[in-house]
């Protein structure tokens, strides 16, 4: 055969066993070919997702309106605390700062606060430290990517405190 593909007396032959061997070639080389894209190999992937939780106050500021020394506000003022998008449950703190007008103050502890609503000024008094309300804030999910808890706060006005609008800040934060 090999020597029929050197013998060039017969076009007609070379043109037949060239396209034969063309042809054989070619399955040979797709023959490989479907091997190799057969094979296949498994690649490992992983993710680390962090643990996260996250604070939004509603409303972010609160007002406790106008009134008059030696007054007492009851705990009755709401303040709603969001985990949007977290993943943990977390724990509410609070704490604050001095009420303050120009160079008038009177203490953080005139501000209390309380995990349900009050008729009365009670609960707990804030101070600078971060205190923890043992109010959980629920972990949320993918079915319920928002969750949230309350939190109440009231005042007393001392007496003889001097007439101005006093601030204070409260800061809410959770902690997972």
């Amino acid at each position: 055969m090999i020597s029929d593909i050197m013998n060039f007396s017969s076009l007609r032959k070379y043109t037949i066993y060239a396209a034969a061997l063309v042809s054989m070639f070619s399955l040979m080389i797709f023959g490989s070919v479907f091997a190799f894209a057969s094979s296949s190999s498994n690649v490992a992937a992983n993710v680390i997702v962090t643990s996260v939780c996250y604070t939004s106050p509603t409303p972010s500021s609160i007002t406790f309106g106008t009134t008059s020394p030696n007054t007492n506000i009851p705990t009755n003022v709401l303040v709603t605390d969001q985990d949007v998008g977290g993943n943990i449950a977390s724990y509410m703190f609070v704490s604050g700062t001095t009420w303050t007008s120009g160079s008038n103050t009177f203490g953080i502890s005139n501000t209390t606060w309380d995990t349900s609503s009050q008729s009365t000024y009670t609960g707990t008094h804030l101070s600078s430290t971060a205190s923890n309300t043992a109010i959980l804030i629920p972990a949320p999910t993918i079915s319920t990517s928002t969750t949230s808890n309350n939190i109440y706060f009231g005042l007393a006005v001392p007496s003889a405190t001097p007439s101005g609008t006093y601030t204070q800040t409260i800061t809410i934060e959770n902690s997972c």
